[in-house]
């Protein structure tokens, strides 16, 4: 361990990979029996006895907006950002385990009848714990009154 001392664990999924370029991509591959090897097409391989390999599709990383990081950043850097950052919004922002995969499925299906019922709940849900927290404040603390 190096640095300050101070570790991190993301607990959310993200993934890219020749079967899909995200967690719900991949397992709909897997699931389907796809496998992830073509031929090559990254670069000329007629000099090479070997034509396929199993190279990442159609990769954007399109959720990271910060041009110098990814101006600094390989293509392979750029796959383990893009993992990161679903990993972030899956688990770690939501704090549900499978509402983060759930949202992000749903605005990847275009499904906005899932996505705003997710941002309801989470929206009352914030309402119904400020309702709790005055309540509280009322009931704890002597000074403050409901007349």
């Amino acid at each position: 361990m190096t640095g300050n001392g101070r570790r991190v664990a993301v607990t959310g999924l993200g993934m890219v990979t020749p079967i899909g370029n995200d967690v719900v991509s991949t397992w709909d591959g897997l699931m389907a029996g796809r496998g992830g090897a073509a031929g090559i097409t990254a670069f000329d391989a007629t000099g090479f006895p070997v034509r396929i390999a199993a190279e990442v599709k159609d990769f954007d990383i399109d959720v990271i907006d910060d041009r110098k990081l990814l101006k600094s950043a390989n293509r392979y850097q750029r796959f383990g950002l893009a993992a990161a950052v679903e990993a972030i919004i899956t688990e770690a922002i939501f704090g549900w385990p499978g509402i983060g995969r759930l949202y992000i499925t749903a605005l990847g299906n275009i499904d906005y009848t899932v996505v705003m019922a997710i941002v309801m709940v989470i929206g009352i849900g914030i309402v119904v714990m400020n309702i709790i927290a005055d309540i509280l404040y009322g009931v704890m603390d002597p000074r403050v009154r409901y007349d």
